[in-house]
């Protein structure tokens, strides 16, 4: 299973078109018991740190074998996550840019956030070779998405 621990700021900000479109929907998430937070100095060196040739996520891969042969591991990491989802509150949040960048993004929840986004399955044709493996850790490393996202990949046909 390879989780893609990627720390997109970047793709997860929203541009209030001004001032006052900003205010209000700070006024909305107010209202609505929601506390907005500041991004800390280190998420923002995260996010200043990325150009278009340089990441600042972190990636990481674990290999199991399956503890029976009826055990799907999409499922359990979906289940897994969105159990976390509602206790980690970084997980479903997103940042917003401050209009004119006069202070530092603030975290907000994401109202349309979607659990299947953040979670996909991937299957490796067999063999599913170390090498197949490696191609597809690279793609994922690669592309620029969400703040968090999980992809569990499975041998198809296989044990792993």
């Amino acid at each position: 299973m390879m989780i893609n621990g990627n720390l997109k700021l970047k793709r997860s900000m929203k541009r209030a078109g001004s001032y006052d479109e900003w205010i209000e929907a700070a006024r909305a998430f107010n209202t609505q018991g929601t506390q907005m937070k500041q991004l800390t100095g280190l998420d923002v060196s995260f996010l200043l740190m990325e150009t278009p040739n340089t990441y600042g996520h972190v990636n990481g891969l674990s290999i199991y074998d399956r503890p029976s042969a009826d055990f799907d591991p999409f499922a359990a990491v979906r289940e897994r996550y969105g159990i976390m989802v509602g206790h980690l509150e970084p997980l479903r949040r997103k940042a917003v840019e401050v209009p004119f960048e006069l202070d530092r993004p603030y975290w907000v929840d994401d109202d349309n956030f979607d659990l299947n986004f953040h979670v996909r399955h991937i299957g490796l044709a067999p063999p599913g070779a170390a090498d197949q493996l490696a191609e597809q850790v690279a793609k994922s490393a690669s592309t620029k998405s969400s703040i968090f996202s999980a992809e569990p990949v499975t041998v198809l046909g296989g044990r792993r």
